[in-house]
């Protein structure tokens, strides 16, 4: 508040910058540890320190660090564009590491703006140098090869004219002996030297392009990056197709003759560099090919994790929703009728209205973003998690007449808005699961005296005795005699399906009491653990 007080940020801020690492090669690297010793000073000294840690950070961006950048470019040839990309990626990425370092401090400040202010004087043309670089690399491959066969490169046109020189001066020839004695049996061996193909300049140039591509990851926008990568995946291949290959091909084939009869033994060198070319173009392709797996192997695990999380994420919403807006009382209501609870509204419980507007307002519409596979498998997926999570969830709650009743309205609003994720995969022997499990829900209102002729109907026959029953002990009445005997009589077949995530029989225990101290003795039971325990209370 005194007047003295911008004069004494700035000279804090002035004295701070003193306190940065002398050698350029230190800065980056002890960047993290000098900030954060300078915001200890200035919590001490200021009663508002965030500001003047704002001017410091600003100070080190467009002072330090620019000094820093300069003083590297300068040590650079600016005829040398490569060794210019190397200094240009090598201390871009040292800043980025240090903007990461400073961003753990929570300083308040845009990092990533001073970053692109600062390098904006050398990221604005760098394309245009990257280009012309990956040109003049890829275009120096090609030269040492053809120099390594003792040739120049000269362009097609010239081709001809570069070869009769090349003879004359060497072989002292008549000018109407020039093309006979290029390619010449007499002179095989130096006519298959001028194959120029070679499976090294293909690595070479892949190499090339590789290097240019991630320093153009690095140094581009996201925004610019696939437009840039487009063009240098076209000089790529100009220089594998038209200047190696293409070429290549051209020039062997200039040996061979073009009259009906030949007098003397044909040069065919040209199918060297048929081998030769196909040899490099399966190069190229094997490298794109292992290229593109990796990056879709790596893309798919990104996208099944991502989806995987995402069912989680849908799933658990709708459990917490379920877990916090349903009441025992929607299912077991005060007494207050003859069947032991109110009746029933009509309508959705509470909780079921959240879910359903939960999934068809937010959820459904949504899966039309995933076509294809992906988009099959996971409405499938989401189907049957949902399915188990409302069968997890049915099995909370006791039920009174009317409470299965409410149940069953439930049930029907889940089947509707849940429509989108179901499809004919969803079967039980034949029948869908939501059918099932709406029968198996009607064994909550229906009269014990019926309950047995409920359990034999085709669509609940093949399911297990235990699953039958986990949904008749729901029922508010179940230690009733008369429902107990119903019970024992609606046996049906043991299936190795399961219908219901949990059965009504504690884990480890004998449902049947055949085994000792209710628990199945360890090496009896071929799923037994080493305590005896099952798991889902399975035993023989």
């Amino acid at each position: 508040s005194f007047k003295a007080y911008s004069r004494c940020t700035e000279r804090f801020v002035t004295e701070s910058l003193k306190t940065l690492p002398y050698l350029d090669s230190d800065v980056h690297r002890e960047l993290k540890q000098c900030v954060s010793r300078t915001m200890e000073s200035a919590r001490l000294i200021f009663a508002s320190p965030e500001p003047v840690m704002c001017d410091f950070i600003q100070a080190i961006f467009s002072k330090r660090l620019k000094d820093l950048v300069a003083n590297r470019f300068r040590q650079v040839d600016p005829n040398d564009r490569t060794a210019y990309l190397k200094v240009l990626e090598s201390v871009h990425q040292e800043n980025r590491r240090a903007c990461d370092d400073l961003a753990e401090l929570h300083l308040g400040v845009d990092l990533a703006k001073l970053s692109h202010t600062l390098f904006l004087p050398y990221l604005s043309g760098y394309f245009q140098v990257e280009r012309e670089n990956l040109n003049e690399r890829c275009q120096m491959v090609l030269d040492s090869i053809t120099r390594s066969r003792g040739m120049w490169r000269r362009k097609e046109a010239s081709v001809l004219l570069f070869l009769a020189r090349d003879v004359l001066q060497q072989q002292q020839v008549g000018p109407h002996n020039l093309l006979q004695h290029i390619f010449s049996g007499a002179s095989e061996e130096q006519g298959a030297g001028r194959v120029l193909l070679c499976g090294l300049s293909v690595a070479n140039i892949v190499a090339e392009v590789s290097q240019s591509c991630s320093r153009c990851r690095h140094l581009s926008q996201s925004s610019e990056f696939f437009q840039r990568a487009k063009e240098l995946a076209d000089i790529f291949f100009r220089y594998i197709y038209d200047e190696h290959v293409t070429y290549g091909l051209r020039l062997a084939a200039l040996g061979l003759p073009q009259t009906d009869e030949v007098a003397q033994r044909p040069n065919l060198s040209f199918l060297e560099a048929v081998r030769e070319s196909q040899y490099d173009f399966s190069s190229v392709r094997e490298q794109v090919q292992e290229r593109r797996r990796a990056i879709s192997c790596g893309l798919e695990a990104q996208i099944q994790q991502g989806l995987e999380r995402t069912l989680a994420a849908i799933v658990g919403h709708v459990r917490h929703l379920l877990n916090s807006e349903q009441k025992a009382a929607d299912f077991r209501p005060p007494i207050g009728g003859s069947d032991g609870g109110a009746s029933i509204s009509g309508g959705a419980t509470h909780a079921c209205a959240q879910v359903c507007a939960y999934i068809s307002g937010h959820v459904v519409g949504r899966l039309a973003f995933l076509d294809g596979k992906n988009g099959q498998l996971f409405r499938d997926e989401l189907g049957i998690r949902l399915y188990r999570c409302l069968v997890e969830h049915l099995h909370k709650f006791k039920y009174s007449l009317s409470g299965g009743l409410q149940a069953l309205c439930d049930l029907t609003e889940y089947m509707a808005c849940l429509k989108p994720v179901r499809h004919s995969g969803f079967l039980v022997d034949g029948h869908d699961l939501y059918d099932v499990l709406c029968k198996l829900l009607n064994l909550l209102v229906i009269q014990p005296a019926n309950l047995h002729d409920i359990c034999e109907e085709e669509s609940l026959r093949s399911l297990s005795r235990e699953v039958k029953q986990s949904f008749i002990m729901l029922r508010t009445d179940s230690g009733s005699a008369e429902v107990k005997a119903a019970g024992e009589m609606s046996g049906g077949q043991m299936s190795g399906g399961e219908m219901s995530p949990r059965a009504n029989v504690p884990e480890g225990k004998c449902p049947e009491g055949k085994c000792p101290e209710g628990k199945c003795p360890e090496g009896k039971c071929p799923e037994a653990n080493a305590g005896g325990k099952m798991p889902e209370g399975k035993c023989l």
